[in-house]
């Protein structure tokens, strides 16, 4: 039997760890729709960056700032990629048009692709748990917006009940009618987490609440996934399920 190979002043070589694979597309990130913007990066099925940042407001300015520190923090640049992915919503009109404008820039000044998926798949994800999970939004004006996965530790979350507004309390005796328990999910879950205990005492189970943004790790390899298979991927089309509050402001004022 060899001796153990030995390292500079005779110590054990270091173990060998999993790295990226440098050769592999490099993919961004983008989650904007909610309170915290969030951004990962992947490469090679490994995700080596990510950030979520809350702010007041939304700057574009701001945003390609954090994208340009992401990538440089792991010795990238934005001429690395090889595409763009953005939960696409529902989430804040503002909020998802600046991330989308942001991905769709990068994507044009590169000419590579863009990849979307719902904003409410990747917070499915960041629950971190296998099972039912009901995706809860805050959508602002005492509602939020409700979805519902199966998710699982191997495969990509499918959905079982697309997205759409509610009335809170509408949400959760909706949800009182499934046969099966529920992991709550979102800011919204939070929000309303004594309305919920009230509707559904400990039947739903409740993650840790350190992580507010999606999961847009996933949404990476996801597009990561998408692209290497040949995907020549999607317009970006953000999903709003009503009006923006200007628009009701300016509509209501109408003679």
């Amino acid at each position: 039997m060899s001796a153990p190979r030995k390292g500079r002043k005779g110590r054990p070589a270091p173990a060998p760890r999993v790295e990226a694979d440098p050769a592999a597309p490099l993919v961004l990130a983008l989650d904007t729709g909610s309170a915290s913007d969030a951004l990962a990066v992947a490469q090679g099925g490994l995700v080596i960056a990510s950030r979520q940042v809350r702010r007041p407001r939304r700057q574009g300015a701001a945003l390609a700032k954090a994208v340009s520190e992401l990538l440089a923090s792991v010795g990238k640049e934005t001429s690395d990629l090889a595409a763009v992915a953005v939960g696409v919503g529902p989430g804040a009109f503002t909020g998802l048009r600046v991330g989308i404008a942001t991905a769709q820039g990068i994507a044009s000044a590169l000419d590579i692709p863009t990849f979307a998926a719902p904003s409410t798949a990747a917070w499915a994800v960041a629950g971190h748990g296998a099972g039912t999970v009901a995706v809860t939004l805050d959508a602002r004006r005492k509602e939020v917006y409700g979805a519902v996965y199966d998710v699982t530790t191997d495969a990509d979350p499918v959905c079982l009940e697309e997205v759409k507004a509610w009335a809170p309390r509408a949400w959760f005796e909706h949800l009182g009618q499934r046969s099966e328990p529920v992991l709550l999910v979102g800011d919204g879950a939070r929000l309303y987490a004594e309305l919920s205990r009230e509707i559904l005492g400990d039947w739903p189970a409740r993650p840790r609440w350190g992580a507010m943004a999606p999961d847009v790790g996933w949404l990476a390899l996801h597009a990561a996934d998408r692209l290497t298979s040949g995907d020549p991927g999607d317009l970006l089309r953000p999903i709003y399920l009503r009006d923006h509050d200007a628009a009701q402001k300016a509509q209501k004022a109408r003679p």
